[in-house]
């Protein structure tokens, strides 16, 4: 969960200390992506479902069919009985103004 890194302090003396290593980890409700996050890798499984439940995006009374976990990937898959849908919640709303007056 660790590792060392070598740097300097605030005298520009040398020095090791250890650091939390930290990985992504993608969620999928269904077959939506729904965050990547950071995490120390600790219990991705529990993690996803945590997530989920503070985002109200699975609810206390879904029933979960299959969670899946690729280790390689970093992947958790969240499979419900519910269909879900949370598409247009997610989508990133970009606006351009190519007309700026600073005057």
């Amino acid at each position: 969960m660790t590792r060392t890194i070598s740097g300097y302090d605030e005298n520009f003396k040398p020095l090791k200390i250890k650091v939390i290593h930290e990985k992504s980890l993608t969620i999928f409700l269904n077959n939506q992506e729904i965050v990547t996050l950071m995490t120390i890798g600790d219990h991705p499984k529990y993690l996803a479902i945590g997530y989920l439940l503070n985002q109200n995006m699975l609810k206390k009374n879904d029933i979960i069919t299959k969670i899946d976990y690729d280790n390689e990937l970093n992947v958790v898959v969240i499979r419900t009985k519910r269909k879900t849908n949370y598409e247009k919640n997610l989508q990133k709303k970009i606006t351009y103004n190519d007309k700026i007056n600073l005057c």
